[in-house]
């Protein structure tokens, strides 16, 4: 869902300068997700590739909208309108509703017939629990067959009736939810950097680029889960924006009831509380009508952040709670974390973004228009790049791959069969790396034990540097008052809040020791793969020739790297304690 429909989607929309209605694409991308866990990924709609029945189908959806009032509040009046023929239900909603049924009606045959599969992209999921829990609530007579019939017809329009109620509501208000969430990043850029910069610490980067053609590996759940600013700018968005601000009616119990402060409430009173004006109570949220996703980065068990969940009321509380909210939650986490690790989006057009009065609200214009861009890799202009976890330039992919193509394999430069272990940064930029230079290798993979990652080769720490170019660099230092006499070198200075040359020098030091150690038994041709290769980035590896051959940090010695090159460094005469780099070579023999 993520790689196949929605990143080709944003990457097209942003290669081409396109502005988006992201309103109609979340719409798409909803349905899409929750027809996926009711039914079967297999069985469910595919609305975000395929326009034209998104189109059609979104817009019976919206025929109905008008007139569920009627069916909610006066489903009688509905009836009796209909008997002495002054429908108060124009056919053309009718129809509508029709198309709807039917379409659901289609879903769940499709499921049904998948019901034996285990196989997660056809399993469907909800369908078979709802009618393994229905099957086990039925007796069927033994004698009975018309009886039977019936039951297994009834069952049938029931599950298709829940199901039907969990698609439109599970679609519609995380759609909603997503608009205004990408309505709100885009007018304040500053969260939507910091939010950029904490998507960069997951562990799997959610991102398509012909690296992840490979792979197309999402984080876990509960790492998502547990990104602060993340939740925090969902739940700031669902209290602000809230998908449903109507009310909530219920019915109070006999003999009587308290509420609000109101002792002795009759039985049979209609009594309600909607999230709009809950979420609107300035003792709980000081300026509520002010978007501050800060406000839930408090500490959790704080009082203060205690009222505010009390309060929060997006999808109800108690026995009636919506039974979808953790998949709505766990479902906006996901995509906003896909966008915005890959995409910086700007408002195009948000004319009539105001929310209809309505139970369910949507914005008065039924659209909003963003852009999207993809965010510039820093290596292309020079920055610093440390911890940041970016992408692969195009160019750089191109590179590693002609790399690979040309000098990996049987016979050739990096010949795998003769590799004993292969070192690999834990940056995701480096892992991409190896990924795409061993990718016709199948005994080397990222889960080979001749493959391991370590923080040994993990580039530079840059520190307060991260991100900056050399002259940024050597102005800030001299605000710091630092370089009266000298201009900043790295290979000397170091960098502020990051790294010395000494700290590098020491675990580059340590892994040199650990590979000598291993081929110092195979200076003279001894049986067994004896190569090491490395795979880590510019600075690091520049680093790594000098303690090769055994400079300090700050001697002179000018080396180039470009993404995808290749440096070979050996021994003089078979001599482990020679250690020297190859200035020019001979390729390998094929035997």
């Amino acid at each position: 869902m993520i790689y196949d429909r929605l990143l080709p989607i944003l990457e097209s929309a942003a290669n081409s300068k396109e502005a988006v209605d992201v309103h109609e694409l979340n719409s798409a991308l909803t349905m899409d997700f929750v027809s996926a866990y009711l039914y079967g990924l297999q069985n469910a709609s595919n609305l975000l590739q395929d326009v034209l029945f998104r189109k059609h189908l979104l817009h019976n959806y919206q025929c109905r909208k008008p007139f569920e009032f009627y069916y909610q509040e006066v489903p009688g009046l509905v009836t009796l309108s209909q008997a002495i023929g002054l429908p108060i239900i124009p056919q053309w909603c009718r129809d509508a509703t029709q198309v709807m049924d039917e379409w659901n009606m289609d879903l769940c045959d499709k499921a049904e017939k998948s019901l034996a599969s285990d196989n997660p992209r056809i399993e469907p999921t909800v369908y078979k629990q709802m009618k393994l829990s229905m099957a086990k609530q039925m007796t069927l007579g033994k004698d009975d067959p018309k009886g039977n019939a019936q039951k297994l017809k009834q069952q049938k329009i029931d599950i298709a009736c829940e199901t039907y109620d969990q698609l439109t509501a599970g679609h519609e208000t995380s759609a909603v939810g997503l608009t205004y969430l990408y309505w709100e990043l885009s007018k304040h850029p500053e969260i939507q950097d910091e939010l950029r910069k904490e998507l960069r610490t997951l562990s799997v980067k959610i991102g398509r680029t012909p690296v992840m053609e490979f792979v197309k590996q999402l984080p876990g759940a509960k790492e998502i889960d547990a990104l602060p600013l993340l939740h925090a700018v969902i739940m700031e968005t669902l209290r602000l924006h809230a998908p449903i601000p109507g009310i909530q009616p219920r019915v109070t119990p006999a003999p009587s009831s308290t509420l609000a402060g109101y002792a002795n409430i009759p039985p049979n009173i209609r009594v309600s509380a909607q999230a709009y004006s809950l979420h609107r109570n300035p003792e709980v949220f000081p300026e509520p009508e002010a978007w501050q996703p800060r406000r839930w980065l408090k500490e959790y068990n704080t009082p203060e952040m205690e009222e505010m969940r009390r309060w929060f009321w997006a999808f109800g509380s108690g026995g009636r709670m919506c039974v979808g909210s953790n998949f709505a939650i766990q479902e906006m986490k996901l995509v906003t974390a896909a966008i915005y690790s890959n995409f910086k989006s700007t408002i195009v057009d948000d004319d009539g973004i105001e929310a209809i009065d309505a139970y369910t609200v949507k914005p008065t214009s039924d659209r909003l228009i963003l852009e999207f861009e993809r965010e510039t890799e820093w290596t292309k202009s020079g920055q610093y790049t440390g911890i940041t976890e970016l992408e692969l330039t195009s160019d750089g992919i191109a590179q590693v791959q002609n790399t690979g193509r040309v000098l990996v394999g049987p016979g050739k430069l990096i010949d795998p069969s003769r590799v004993a272990h292969v070192y690999v940064s834990p940056r995701q930029r480096a892992q991409a790396t190896f990924d795409l230079l061993f990718s016709g290798s199948s005994s080397l993979s990222s889960t080979s034990d001749r493959v391991s990652t370590t923080d040994r080769l993990a580039e530079w720490a840059y520190g307060e540097y991260e991100g900056m170019v050399t002259s940024q660099i050597r102005a800030l230092r001299k605000e710091h008052g630092l370089d009266s006499e000298r201009p900043w070198d790295i290979w000397r200075d170091g960098c502020e809040g990051g790294e010395s040359a000494q700290e590098v020098t020491d675990r580059l030091d340590d892994l040199i020791k650990e590979i000598r150690t291993f081929q110092a038994n195979h200076m003279h041709g001894e049986p067994g793969p004896a190569d090491i290769v490395l795979v880590a980035h510019g600075h690091l590896l520049r680093a790594f020739v000098k303690r090769w051959l055994g400079y300090p940090m700050e001697f002179p010695l000018s080396l180039m790297l470009e993404p995808g090159g290749i440096g070979v460094l050996s021994y003089q005469h078979h001599n482990v304690n020679e250690p020297a780099l190859f200035a020019g070579m001979a390729f390998p023999s094929a035997s």
